[in-house]
C-alpha cells in the first residue's frame, strides 16, 4: 500500500500544472497554476488545522527552500495569499 501512495504522491506532482514539480522551473507556472497552488495551500492548511487556515505558512516554509521563485513570482503568490485570507476571513465573521 506504501508504493501505491508513493507512486500516486508522484503522479500528482508531475501530471498537474498547479505543482511546482510538473515544471522544469517553478517560474515557468502561470498566473493559474500559482494560484491553483495557493487554493491547494490553502485546503490542506484548513484540512489540517494549520496555520488559522492560510496558505501563508505553507509559502513560508516552501519559497526559498523547496520551491525557488522568483521576487515576481513571490510577490504574486503572497498576494494571492493575502486576497484569498481577506474573503477567508470575511466569510468566519
Amino acid at each position: 500500500m506504501e508504493e501505491l501512495v508513493r507512486e500516486a504522491i508522484d503522479h500528482l506532482m508531475t501530471t498537474n500544472r498547479q505543482q511546482p514539480d510538473f515544471h522544469f522551473d517553478p517560474n515557468h507556472m502561470t498566473d493559474v497554476d500559482l494560484i491553483e497552488m495557493v487554493c491547494d495551500w490553502t485546503a490542506m492548511s484548513q484540512e489540517f488545522g494549520q496555520d488559522g487556515g492560510s496558505a501563508r505558512g505553507w509559502a513560508d516554509r516552501s519559497i526559498g527552500s523547496r520551491l525557488h521563485l522568483n521576487n515576481e513570482k513571490k510577490r504574486f503568490v503572497y498576494a494571492m495569499i493575502d486576497l484569498l485570507d481577506s474573503h477567508l476571513n470575511y466569510d468566519a465573521e
